[in-house]
């Protein structure tokens, strides 16, 4: 599922260098329309001091919600600085700034990368970084997930079940969701727990369709998913 999976992959990261920095928020939303600024905290736990590269990447989401990611080439979103050193202990604070002024025909989505950059000493030589003593490079990335909507842009979601017991979840809308926010209808208060029970908290971007078998008895029939 890829919110768990984006989850996941930011504690992977976390997990082995958690002693280094502290990023927050780490998933985050921008409504356009109420704001075109935001900001993410990043704290250096180390006793060393850290430079950092801030890059932009865009998820490129396929219709079964798998992602690739590439390099964002605009100057739609951008962060400020584009580089910074931390000192021991410290905190920066990186400005984030949404400047395309044209109306986005869906929401999307950014890593906000920052990336553990190789700090060269006093005799010209990159002094290594945690784990490259045994002459390994290693390039330590740090994600933050950033959702960019507008109000224009709303999510459509069915939820088909069928003879078979297959679920085909579907969002035909122009803005993500998540299947924790939704409420079928007309199925029942407990048929809808039993379903996110067995959905469990799947991010829907746009255009996208989840098919998956259900382990419990969920009534056949085509369903739309309200926001709660």
């Amino acid at each position: 599922m890829f919110y768990q999976s984006i989850t996941c992959l930011i504690l992977l990261l976390f997990s082995v260098f958690c002693n280094a920095i502290i990023i927050s928020p780490t998933v985050f939303e921008l409504n356009t329309d109420r704001n075109t600024t935001s900001q993410i905290i990043v704290t250096n736990n180390s006793t060393e001091k850290m430079p950092l590269e801030v890059s932009i990447h865009q998820l490129v989401f396929k219709k079964n919600g798998q992602y690739e990611t590439k390099a964002l080439n605009s100057d739609a979103l951008l962060v400020f600085p584009p580089a910074a050193m931390l000192a021991p202990n410290s905190k920066q604070v990186f400005r984030i700034q949404w400047l395309d002024p044209s109306v986005q025909k869906t929401s999307s989505s950014y890593f906000i990368r920052f990336t553990q950059a190789h700090l060269t000493g006093a005799n010209g030589q990159s002094r290594a970084l945690p784990m490259q003593q045994s002459g390994v490079k290693i390039k330590v990335h740090y994600n933050a997930l950033l959702h960019v909507y507008s109000n224009s842009q709303q999510p459509d979601v069915t939820l088909e079940v069928s003879d078979a017991g297959q679920l085909v979840i579907r969002n035909t809308g122009e803005r993500f969701t998540y299947s924790r926010l939704l409420y079928f209808e007309p199925l029942t208060a407990t048929e809808n727990y039993s379903l996110q029970q067995q959905v469990g908290d799947q991010f829907l971007p746009p255009f996208s369709t989840f098919t998956l078998r259900s382990r419990k008895a969920i009534p056949v029939g085509k369903y739309h998913g309200r926001e709660q």
